[in-house]
């Protein structure tokens, strides 16, 4: 008997599935996942100046990119432009459980595709933004101890989004930290022992304890 997308997913990720691999593909393609996100309802703020077009994140981050050429563009001003900045940070509330509305109407849905909760940030993915990615670089080593707190604040954020995911009753959750460039990681593997793998312990533990998945996307 062929087995639902939803079991195809879970032996793929047990390595115990012979039929075949899982599939997303996206234009009404075979896609044996169904996804739900925090819908926060966050809207960023734009305007040109000159050729640059400016943008606001979540995170509260200003972006910047050459109007009609560039695509996703680059800091412009990190939230977090000095670490006197860091005891009066406000994460935004993407742990209201108002937000999860669209998750737990998946969850009770009778799909049955492998339903994933899709994470609005991972430490390094979010962090190296919020102080610049050439400064946080920096800041990994000579600043180790603010590195530290700051990504303890957003690892606790993200925490409480796997559990909104979790207490909804998804499958897994998905999330994109993206390590390396084309031949090499972006820190020493030491460095990511270090610093990093003690975050990913905290967050996939946090996610196992609802006998959640989790899905990494790196390049």
């Amino acid at each position: 008997m062929s087995l639902k997308p939803r079991e195809i997913i879970l032996q793929n990720i047990e390595y115990r599935c012979a039929e075949r691999i899982g599939l997303f593909f996206n234009q009404g393609r075979q896609d044996d996942f169904a996804w739900a996100s925090s819908n926060h309802g966050f809207q960023p703020q734009k305007w040109v100046e000159g050729n640059f077009e400016y943008s606001t994140d979540v995170w509260g981050n200003v972006w910047y990119r050459i109007v009609d050429l560039s695509q996703g563009g680059e800091i412009f001003k990190p939230a977090l432009q000095s670490w006197d900045q860091l005891a009066d940070l406000k994460l935004p509330d993407l742990d209201n459980p108002a937000y999860y509305q669209g998750a737990r109407e998946l969850a009770a849905s009778g799909t049955d595709k492998f339903k994933v909760g899709w994470m609005p940030g991972w430490p390094f993915a979010t962090c190296r933004y919020m102080r610049k990615m050439e400064i946080y670089f920096t800041d990994l080593i000579a600043h180790r101890d603010h590195i530290d707190a700051l990504h303890d604040c957003v690892t606790s954020l993200l925490e409480r989004v796997i559990d909104r995911y979790g207490e909804a009753g998804l499958d897994g959750i998905m999330f994109c930290e993206d390590l390396g460039i084309q031949d090499r990681t972006l820190m020493s593997p030491a460095m990511w022992r270090d610093i990093f793998r003690p975050l990913y312990e905290r967050l996939t533990s946090r996610a196992h304890r609802y006998k959640m998945k989790v899905i990494q996307h790196s390049c």
